[in-house]
């Protein structure tokens, strides 16, 4: 069997193989609306068992991903920290402000591309809010990336 490379930048950077095209031709599909697609059902729940979760939910981008995580962590008029040029800061639309109503705070680039000092993030969190003022903005997530776009994909 001959290894090939699989580049997760993006859903269109690696191209599937013969092979790849043939599973996906025979899949078992069904409408994941209607009645849930089985094969979805599957990835998901292998991927719970794999991650050690009570349940996993697949979607198509990691844009979508980045929201749903917006949404479920950042209340209303908290702050979240990302490094800077972060691919959830530049390049979604605001959609943590305009859809989860978290404000952004980017964090330098401190360790090496793409990644802040433990210490600046430390720093940040402790300046807010500054005496636990009832109209303080709070910081209450850290958003990092698996890749970072604008550092090479570190």
């Amino acid at each position: 069997m001959t290894a090939i490379a699989v580049d997760l930048r993006s859903d269109t950077v690696t191209k599937p193989t013969p092979e790849m095209r043939k599973a996906m031709a025979e899949a078992e599909v069904g409408d994941d609306v209607l009645d849930h697609d089985p094969t979805m059902a599957e990835l998901e729940r292998r991927v719970a068992a794999l991650t050690g979760k009570a349940a996993a939910i697949w979607v198509p981008s990691g844009c979508m991903s980045n929201i749903i995580a917006m949404i479920g962590h950042l209340g209303r008029g908290q702050r979240f920290l990302a490094p800077k040029h972060a691919h959830t800061l530049e390049h979604e639309l605001g959609n943590a402000a305009w859809l989860a109503g978290g404000m952004a705070c980017a964090l330098n680039w401190a360790v090496k591309p793409g990644v802040p000092s433990v210490e600046d993030v430390r720093a940040e969190v402790a300046e807010f809010p500054p005496e636990g003022g009832e109209f303080d903005i709070r910081t209450t997530l850290l958003a990092l990336e698996n890749t970072h776009n604008h550092a090479g994909g570190t």
